[in-house]
């Protein structure tokens, strides 16, 4: 004998399918603070990345100029690699960490770019702006905080300097969107060390308070010398 058996099937109801979405809108505002702190912590290793390749160059260039950097006038800027001539003789087209590119001892302005940063916002910025040396731009900007700039003039040599910081993501906390990891900053020192410093005040004034001189005042105070 043959025995049908019916099966019994039925819709969810609605506050079941509320009850779902419920519990997958919890788990997403459990998981999301996490995905967005992995994907830093992995831009902060990149950033780290792009310093310590910057590092090599440093050490390449002072290799090849007698342990020395370059020197800056007060034409530069902490965070431009190659800025307009602005009178006849007066700078020429590459200052800064520009150097590194127009000496071929970076072949790439790609680790000029930190991941956490703010998209580009054009080559009026102090920012990174996309070039090359092909077709450089007018004002070739950089994520990144250069201690030789228009505030501190002054060549570096190595090792005698080898302690002291070069590099960093811009520390300008008066500023949207920065520092670019939360609370602190990766730092690349003259001997190719890069450390991560943490933003710290002083009462009621910050590390950068945003007056003409704060460029090199912030790698003096609070970047030089590193401990390990």
């Amino acid at each position: 004998m043959q025995m049908n058996f019916a099966r019994a099937s039925r819709a969810f109801t609605l506050v079941e399918l509320l009850v779902v979405i419920g519990i997958i809108a919890v788990l997403i505002s459990i998981l999301l603070p996490a995905l967005r702190k992995a994907r830093e912590s992995a831009n902060e290793v990149a950033c780290s990345s792009n310093l310590r390749q910057i590092g090599m160059a440093y050490m390449m260039y002072t290799n090849d100029h007698r342990g020395w950097t370059w020197s800056q006038d007060d034409a530069g800027d902490s965070s431009l690699l190659r800025k307009f001539p602005v009178g006849a003789g007066k700078i020429g087209p590459y200052i800064g960490s520009g150097h590194l590119l127009a000496g071929k001892y970076l072949l790439s302005d790609g680790v000029f770019r930190c991941p956490s940063a703010p998209s580009d916002i054009g080559t009026g910025s102090r920012q990174y702006t996309k070039g090359s040396t092909l077709n450089p731009p007018n004002y070739w900007g950089s994520d990144y905080f250069q201690r030789i700039n228009n505030f501190v003039y002054t060549a570096l040599r190595y090792p005698r300097d080898g302690k002291k910081g070069v590099e960093a993501d811009n520390p300008r906390v008066d500023t949207a969107g920065r520092p670019y990891h939360r609370t602190k900053w990766n730092v690349l020192y003259l001997d190719g060390t890069v450390l991560v410093l943490p933003q710290r005040k002083s009462g009621t004034t910050t590390d950068v308070p945003g007056v003409t001189g704060w460029a090199g005042g912030w790698y003096t105070t609070y970047a030089d010398p590193y401990r390990r």
